[in-house]
């Protein structure tokens, strides 16, 4: 179970996240294209990290109780199923580079999650492990 400063920190990276999942497709993924800005591919995957760092937050905010190792897993593995059936399901288009940053994605919001739960307290337990 989380702590009620766990549970903020998370909903906070979960905004933070979202807003700049919907700013990277919504206003800078145009201004680079019309720009022709060497965006090193931020343009085309930024919303795949953002989003990933997104479900993988709310999934520790919704269910506190579950181990959060599974919620990290079933939020990268949500986001690796979408990101493989959005060419079938006419939401976009299929990219190699967008599977990597859901990965790097998911490795941050892990690595965030750590350092919140370290930082309240929130010892790391042979539970937490899924031992």
């Amino acid at each position: 179970m989380i702590n009620v400063r766990s549970r903020q920190c998370y909903i906070f990276f979960a905004v933070v996240s979202f807003l700049l999942c919907v700013a990277t497709g919504e206003i800078y993924r145009p201004w680079a294209y019309l720009n022709s800005f060497n965006h090193l591919g931020l343009a085309d995957s930024g919303t795949s990290y953002f989003g990933s760092m997104t479900a993988v937050f709310y999934a520790n905010i919704i269910n506190p109780s579950r181990i959060y190792l599974v919620n990290i897993a079933s939020a990268l593995i949500g986001c690796v199923i979408y990101e493989c059936l959005q060419q079938m399901l006419g939401l976009g288009i299929f990219d190699i580079k967008d599977i990597f940053a859901i990965l790097l994605g998911v490795v941050t919001a892990t690595v965030i999650i750590l350092f919140i739960r370290y930082n309240t307290f929130e010892r790391l337990q042979v539970n937490d492990l899924g031992g």
